[in-house]
């Protein structure tokens, strides 16, 4: 069968990407450290310019307590990542999962707060995209591997 043909391979040797190469706990941790100890730097970042811009409007101080609450879970999540990958060899933990889900949902919720400041449409928009994006992201990853041309 050729890539070509845009069929589905069906030969064992044309797995995907994530399921050919397989990562130590130790190589998964640094992967996720760097993915998400970006994020959680934008936003300490983001909460820095806030604190330092003195705008007094209540959009903009409902982000900057967001962004300020949501800093606590995103780096426990990256300290204790490295305990349940590299330590403990497991690769889910709901206790992880809880940190991550309230440190995004929070981080999200406080940008929607201050593009509110800006345009309440912008904010609406990213409040949608933040739904549509994974599953775009889920689509395109899941079949980017199968139809290598599209």
């Amino acid at each position: 069968m050729t890539e070509k043909s845009g069929d589905i391979p069906d030969a064992p040797d044309q797995l995907p990407p994530w399921e050919r190469e397989k990562l130590t706990p130790t190589q998964e941790h640094e992967r996720m450290l760097k993915i998400f100890g970006a994020y959680t730097g934008f936003i300490a970042a983001g909460v820095m310019a806030l604190v330092d811009s003195r705008a007094h409007s209540p959009s903009i101080t409902s982000a900057m307590c967001l962004w300020i609450f949501s800093l606590p879970p995103l780096v426990s999540y990256l300290l204790l990542d490295y305990h349940v990958r590299v330590r403990q060899k497991r690769k889910k933990s709901a206790t992880r999962g809880i940190m991550l889900a309230t440190g995004f949902g929070l981080s999200n919720f406080g940008i929607v707060a201050l593009l509110t400041a800006y345009s309440w449409v912008a904010a609406a928009i990213y409040f949608l995209l933040l739904f549509g994006w994974p599953l775009l992201i889920r689509e395109v990853a899941g079949l980017g591997w199968i139809y290598p041309n599209i």
